[in-house]
C-alpha cells in the first residue's frame, strides 16, 4: 500500500510541474514582450511539459512495467513526429545525421558505461522498485531493456530534448551553452517526481550533469546518434544489467 501511494504522490507532483511548465511557457510570449522573440522555443518547452500531461492518463498501475514504458514513449514520438510535420521540419535539422558514425558510435558507449555506473551507484538502494522484470538476469529479459531503452525511451527523450527544444532555443536565441543549460534544466525538473526523499536530491544533480554533456555532444555533432546511444546504453545498463549482478 505505502508503494501504491507513493506512486500516486509523485505522479500528482509530476502533473503538477508539467501543467506549471506549460502553462508558464504558453503565456511568457504574451505577458514578456521580450519573450515574444523566442516564441517558437517557448512552444517547443510547452510541448515538453504537455507530453508529460498526455502520457499521465497512461493506467500505470495496470499495464506493466515494459508495456507502460512502450506506451509512455510511444506517445512522446507520436507528439514529437505530429510536431516536426506542423512545424516543417526536416529530419537531418531535428538531429538525423549520419557523419563521422564510427566516432558517436564508441563515444555513445563510452560515456552511457560511465553514465550508467554513475547512476547505479546513486539508485542503488532503491532500484528493485524501478526495475522491468524481476528475478534473475536473462538473456531474454535483457533483450527486452535494450529494444525498449533505446527505441522508446531514448530516442523519444533525446529527439524531444535535444532534437527538438535544444535546437530551436538555440536558433533564436544564439548562444547554444545557454540552450544546452536550459534544456538540462528543464530535464532535471521533469524527473522531480522522483525526489522522494532529501537524499534523492542528488539524482536530480547527476541528471541536471548528464543531460549537459549530453546536450553538448549534441551541440558539437548537430547528430541524435552519439546522445542516443549513450542514453540507451547507460539506461540498459542501469535497470538490465547492473541490478543482477551486483
Amino acid at each position: 500500500m505505502e508503494e501504491i501511494l507513493g506512486t500516486y504522490v509523485d505522479a500528482i507532483l509530476g502533473l503538477f510541474v508539467s501543467f506549471l511548465g506549460a502553462f508558464v511557457t504558453a503565456i511568457l510570449p504574451y505577458a514578456l514582450k521580450h519573450a515574444a522573440s523566442v516564441r517558437a522555443s517557448l512552444q517547443c518547452f510547452s510541448l515538453v511539459f504537455l507530453s508529460r500531461v498526455a502520457v499521465a492518463v497512461v493506467p500505470a498501475l495496470i499495464l506493466p512495467p515494459p508495456l507502460l514504458l512502450i506506451t509512455v514513449y510511444s506517445i512522446v514520438l507520436v507528439i514529437c513526429a505530429i510536431y516536426t510535420l506542423e512545424r516543417g521540419l526536416t529530419a537531418s535539422s531535428v538531429g538525423f545525421r549520419f557523419s563521422h558514425v564510427p566516432f558517436q558510435v564508441f563515444g555513445g558507449l563510452a560515456l552511457g558505461m560511465i553514465m550508467g555506473v554513475t547512476e547505479f551507484a546513486i539508485l542503488s538502494s532503491d532500484m528493485k522498485k524501478y526495475l522491468l522484470f524481476q528475478g534473475e538476469f536473462s538473456l531474454e529479459h535483457f533483450f527486452y531493456v535494450t529494444i525498449i531503452m533505446f527505441l522508446f525511451v531514448a530516442l523519444g527523450e533525446e529527439l524531444l530534448f535535444r532534437g527538438l527544444a535544444q535546437t530551436s532555443f538555440e536558433k533564436e536565441m544564439g548562444n547554444p551553452f545557454f540552450a544546452v543549460m536550459v534544456v538540462s534544466v528543464i530535464f532535471a525538473v521533469m524527473h522531480l517526481g522522483y525526489v522522494t526523499s532529501p537524499i534523492k536530491l542528488l539524482e536530480i544533480a547527476y541528471i541536471f550533469a548528464a543531460a549537459t554533456v549530453i546536450g553538448y555532444t549534441f551541440l558539437k555533432t548537430k547528430s541524435l546518434v552519439l546522445p542516443l546511444i549513450a542514453h540507451g546504453t547507460a539506461n540498459t545498463i542501469l535497470f538490465g544489467v547492473l541490478p543482477y549482478l551486483v
